[in-house]
């Protein structure tokens, strides 16, 4: 019984500190953030410290790396006098980027609450979409799908709160077996642009099939395309509704004893589970869960893709910010032994994509160019699946505005990285 009470009042607790399902939504009213450059190593030990040590008050959107590399952070109100006396006293340098982001997602909320339409033509691709948007799109192009296209809309598995993830496959009919390539976007919520560009990619797919666009018709003879829009549904729904900077999945975890919610699905994944970079804090963003694969999401995801591990060939997850093409591993400073021949796909595939808009993209591993990152996905299809071609876009932009990336920019982003995406496509050896 006392068991029963405790897990009860974590429960209660959870909504009122967490953001839990059943809590009013959290405005970010006052909220600032902040590009840091550490002018010293003192300056860059302190904001790794306060990284690894999950400091109160700060989220942090773009992690301490190097004394070249800056950071983004973002700051609660009540902590922001005591960060900015710190900052000063270790001579960071601060550039504010946002004065107060309550404001700027109330705007972005307004500019996305407009009338939609469904269907291929119709579709608003300027705009960010809710997760039934996105959803009844999907089942009304496939419904509607050219006669020597294939355009199957399947789900994959549920999610915790029973919605489905849903993945389109496009390929010209005919050839059974043939290679495929898979594309991910949304695995964490908050990263709106990834979904907008795997939405747009679906549409050009099968309008430039359709149109008879020779480059297309030929990918599409030679390959099926796998892309799921939103891998994490629960948590996109969650960052529209309750919380815009919601990172993880929802799953409770009020039986550990905890008052907070979800779980970081790129820190669940079965290889190299929690080795570093992950949290054990379930109230971390970048909790690694109570073991590997603990999250529905997840399980879903991996088991499509070890099943048909024969036929995937290239493994390609959308994530934001950072214009950033990454490898494996997300564990250590080794690289791929055949990090070269990844090295060259990424390399054409960035050329592709700058030659659109002139957006430069830096190539290299997770921990090279970011941080420890144990259990991501990317990981385990190289070194579970065996899928060599395993690589993940971080996707507009370098920080201006970060998971706030505005609505004008969706085109852009989206067309850039579909020409992309396409090279990559053409380059990989299968």
């Amino acid at each position: 019984m006392m068991q029963l009470i405790v897990v009860l009042f974590f429960a209660f607790l959870g909504c009122a500190l967490a953001g839990g399902p059943n809590v009013g939504k959290r405005t970010y009213g006052g909220y600032q953030v902040f590009r840091l450059k550490p002018g010293n190593q003192k300056g860059l030990d302190l904001l790794v410290d306060w990284f690894k040590n999950e400091r109160d008050g700060i989220d942090f959107w773009r992690p301490p790396k190097s004394l070249e590399d800056s950071v983004d952070i973002q700051v609660e109100p009540d902590f922001l006098d005591t960060v900015k006396k710190e900052l000063a006293s270790a001579n960071i340098k601060v550039k504010l980027l946002f004065g107060d982001l309550g404001k700027t997602i109330e705007k972005e909320r307004q500019e996305n609450s407009k009338q939609w339409k469904s269907g291929l033509s119709t579709f608003k691709y300027q705009a960010y979409h809710r997760l039934t948007e996105i959803q009844t799109w999907l089942d009304d192009i496939a419904a509607t799908c050219p006669s020597n296209l294939n355009c199957d809309v399947t789900s994959i598995g549920k999610t915790y709160e029973q919605r489905e993830m849903k993945m389109i496959r496009i390929g010209e009919v005919g050839l059974s077996n043939k290679p495929a390539i898979w594309i991910d976007c949304g695995i964490h919520a908050r990263e709106w642009i990834s979904p907008a560009t795997c939405v747009y990619t679906i549409y050009r797919f099968i309008t430039d099939f359709t149109r008879g666009y020779s480059r297309v018709t030929s990918l599409l003879r030679k390959f099926d395309f796998y892309i799921m829009p939103n891998a994490n549904p629960d948590g996109y729904e969650y960052s529209w509704n309750m919380n815009r900077m919601w990172r993880k999945t929802v799953t409770p975890q009020y039986d550990l004893g905890s008052p907070c919610i979800g779980v970081d699905p790129n820190r669940n994944w079965d290889y190299q589970w929690m080795a570093a970079g992950a949290s054990s804090n379930p109230c971390s963003d970048g909790y690694g869960g109570r073991s590997a694969f603990s999250e529905v999401e997840t399980q879903a995801m991996s088991n499509f893709v070890y099943a048909n591990r024969a036929t995937i060939k290239a493994f390609i997850s959308l994530h934001s910010y950072g214009q950033m093409f990454l490898t494996p591993w997300g564990v250590g400073s080794a690289l791929p032994a055949d990090y070269t021949e990844l090295y060259r796909v990424a390399s054409a595939a960035a050329t592709e994509l700058k030659a659109m808009y002139g957006t430069t993209y830096r190539i290299g591993s997770i921990t090279t160019l970011l941080y420890d990152a144990a259990g991501g996905s990317i990981d385990w299809t190289k070194a579970v699946a065996g899928i060599k071609y395993s690589m993940a876009y971080e996707l507009r932009d370098t920080g201006t505005y970060g998971f706030m990336l505005p609505a004008s920019q969706i085109l852009s982003t989206a067309k850039e990285t579909y020409a992309s995406l396409q090279r990559l496509a053409e380059e990989i050896q299968v």
